[in-house]
């Protein structure tokens, strides 16, 4: 019996049989997130409340809005403060759904907040907070110009996305919670909060192939070919699973010492690919 252990970004580990590792602790991944991305936030209040629309209908006259976390799913914007386009990396994504019965509003700004201080993300050019990207659906034109800015119309009992750049290890962490404000052009704030779930490990399926193609060697780093054909195993994300980033892999022989790969120094290297 062969079993394959997929270690995914988001924190959590999807083994091949029905067993769950839980994920590690994050208070490593608090303490960099913290480091990078809380960065004067005292001395930004100061600059942040120029400009801003009139805060005394905030609360009462606010539409009510439900925040929901969708996942690191999309790469949208950048680690910048104007920064609305992708780089190559995924993003934390919410959905933003507007009350029924609010009618149409319209959003002039909006700020994302780690309720711990762990980061900031707005829609305003003149912080140091990375960009804030908002967009009707997942992969729509984003609301943005090139500022930043935003100035959008949202219907009552419809939805739309916002999306913020992420650090290595993930500011998205499970337990984590997160602040929402949206300010509307006829002075009202809307506030949201929600706090991010464990995700679920996917359910993955793992089948063997055959020695049918050579792709790595006999070394921890060997990922080209060595003359010698591998075994080949396909592993299938089944459906519900979502999409999910993978950062590590081992493959072992359940039997002991017959075999054992993967990102380990100690070990042979697994290679992967998809299609």
């Amino acid at each position: 019996m062969v079993a394959l252990l997929v270690f995914l970004g988001a924190g959590s580990v999807a083994p091949s049989a029905a067993s769950y590792i839980s994920p590690p602790s994050d208070a490593t991944r608090t303490a960099r997130a913290t480091a990078k991305l809380t960065n004067q936030r005292d001395a930004d209040i100061g600059s942040r409340s120029h400009g801003l629309p009139n805060a005394s209908h905030a609360g009462s006259d606010a539409p009510a809005l439900t925040l929901s976390y969708r996942g690191i799913v999309r790469d949208r914007v950048g680690k910048g403060n104007t920064a609305v386009s992708a780089d190559g990396a995924l993003d934390g994504v919410f959905a933003v759904q507007v009350g029924a019965g609010s009618g149409s509003v319209n959003v002039v700004q909006m700020e994302l907040r780690r309720t711990d201080g762990g980061g900031t993300w707005d829609t305003l050019s003149s912080t140091n907070w990375w960009a804030l990207g908002a967009a009707g659906s997942l992969d729509g034109l984003v609301y943005n110009n090139s500022a930043a800015g935003v100035n959008f119309l949202a219907f009552g009992g419809g939805t739309f996305y916002v999306f913020a750049s992420d650090l290595y290890p993930s500011l998205f962490a499970a337990g984590r919670q997160f602040q929402l404000r949206v300010w509307l052009a006829d002075g009202s704030i809307a506030t949201v909060t929600t706090t991010l779930s464990a995700p679920a490990p996917p359910t993955l399926s793992l089948s063997y192939r055959g020695k049918v193609r050579d792709r790595v060697g006999r070394d921890s780093a060997a990922v080209t070919a060595d003359s010698d054909t591998d075994g080949v195993f396909a592993v299938t994300l089944d459906a519900g699973s979502g999409s999910r980033t993978v950062l590590q892999m081992e493959l072992r022989r359940t039997d002991g010492p017959g075999g054992r790969l993967g990102h380990d120094p100690n070990y042979e290297l697994v290679g992967a690919r998809r299609g």
